[in-house]
């Protein structure tokens, strides 16, 4: 028992001090962690909580995104993204920039935000089904619509032209025809919202086919 307790004390002595001597300047839990983080993926034997992830380190985005995806797996730490590392791009900046964040574990709790979201709104089987009838139908005579109008205005602007005539009422039509379906869009949201305002919209509800 005795002999298992000194490897167990000498295995967390040798494991500690290998974490100081890949980085010894670290001076937070948090600049260990994320620096032994980092030496994993950069497979550096030592550095500094100093030393820039790019100019020194030799990372690039691909490596300090896999470094990212390491530190959001340590239920200890809050989660790092890549705007950090381009903000904070040491491990010393970095620890202290994150270091009043909520830990993933706490934000992801069942009980966090618990009293800001208000309880869900059911939907019946019948607005389903409405709203994706609504929206089938929209579709269908949208599409009806657009290729009538292109038909009939091929026909009555360049289909009895000949030659050059054809060509130059050709390009006429299709400019024609692009202004147009780049102003139907912007009509219909004026037509159908009108100004953009913050809502809560209920999904398969009338709104929602609206918007």
């Amino acid at each position: 028992m005795k002999d298992a307790l000194a490897k167990g004390a000498q295995a967390g002595s040798a494991e500690r001090a290998v974490t100081q001597d890949r980085c010894a300047d670290a001076m937070t839990r948090a600049e260990r962690t994320l620096a032994e983080v980092l030496a994993d993926v950069v497979h550096a034997d030592r550095l500094s909580v100093d030393s820039h992830f790019f100019e020194e380190l030799g990372a690039d985005s691909l490596v300090m995104a896999k470094f990212c995806a390491r530190v959001r797996k340590q239920g200890d730490l809050p989660s790092v993204s890549m705007k950090d590392i381009y903000r904070h791009p040491t491990i010393r900046s970095l620890a202290a920039a994150v270091a009043d964040a909520v830990p993933p574990a706490e934000a992801n709790s069942p009980t966090a935000g618990a009293l800001e979201l208000p309880p869900p709104t059911p939907t019946s089987a019948r607005e389903h089904v409405l709203c994706g009838a609504l929206q089938a139908l929209f579709y269908l005579g949208f599409s009806y619509l657009g290729v009538f109008a292109a038909v009939e205005g091929y026909q009555w602007l360049v289909a009895e032209a000949a030659g050059v005539e054809k060509v130059l009422r050709l390009v006429l039509f299709g400019s024609a025809a692009f202004l147009v379906v780049c102003a139907v869009p912007i009509a219909a949201k004026w037509l159908l919202i009108g100004r953009w305002r913050p809502q809560q919209i209920r999904l398969w509800s009338l709104e929602y086919v609206q918007f």
